[in-house]
């Protein structure tokens, strides 16, 4: 038996995380001097990759957070397609 791989996401600590009015966040990464803007479902998964947590974890902790969840697919999509985001701009740091 094989065992899969798990990943782990974790947060940049070097990069910096600030609310602004109600619904936006900016993350900003002072090494490439970048920041990307996203929503408040996006930070709720941001401060979850405080510590390393796989792609699982992190759907099971969403999913707890809303008082009518989507289908678990949409959810980890969704995560999926954000976390994809955060590499492309190293935002996070990946583990295995």
């Amino acid at each position: 038996m094989i065992e899969s791989e798990i990943i782990n996401y974790k947060a940049n600590p070097d990069v910096s995380c600030r609310v602004e009015g109600d619904d936006d966040v900016i993350l900003y990464n002072p090494d490439i001097d970048d920041f990307i803007l996203v929503n408040s479902s996006a930070l709720l998964i941001w401060k979850f990759i405080e510590e390393p947590r796989s792609i699982d974890e992190i759907c099971a902790l969403m999913i707890e957070s809303y008082d009518d969840p989507p289908e678990r697919d949409v959810v980890l999509q969704d995560i999926q397609t954000f976390l994809d985001g955060l590499g492309e701009n190293y935002l996070i740091k990946v583990d295995s």
